[in-house]
């Protein structure tokens, strides 16, 4: 695609279809076998951790927020967080997220979240965050 097409992207699920069950997860295996190729293991093992630290209470839970490297900073991540927020905020319901960017934990921080649980990831760091219904 051309430089000046953006492809941004983020998910969005609201508890508790946020995390897969056991049938959910039989049903994607082939796909996940093929995607994660021979690591489908180490993926599941991953999503049964990040699952562990999901709070138990309704809450809406954002997905990674994807940029385009050379628009990063321009504000579009900002947008989508934003207009996710939006949904949360009308719902009266709280927000969720994992992230493993150190240097996104601040992005999230500006916009109410703070680091809940903080724990190893399969070796990676990772940051879990709840944002409270914005004051109105």
């Amino acid at each position: 695609p051309p430089r000046s097409t953006l492809f941004p992207y983020t998910t969005l699920f609201r508890s508790p279809h946020c995390q897969l069950n056991i049938a959910e997860m039989v049903r994607i295996a082939p796909s996940m076998l093929w995607a994660a190729r021979g690591g489908l293991l180490r993926v599941l093992a991953m999503s049964r951790l990040r699952a562990s630290e999901d709070p138990k209470c309704p809450h809406w839970h954002i997905g990674p927020i994807g940029v385009r490297p050379d628009a990063q900073g321009s504000g579009i991540g900002s947008a989508l967080l934003n207009a996710f927020l939006s949904t949360a905020d009308e719902s009266h319901t709280p927000s969720f997220l994992e992230t493993d960017v150190d240097r996104n934990v601040h992005l999230y921080e500006r916009f109410g979240f703070t680091t809940t649980a903080r724990r190893s990831v399969l070796g990676v760091d990772t940051h879990f965050m709840w944002r409270d219904l914005a004051a109105s």
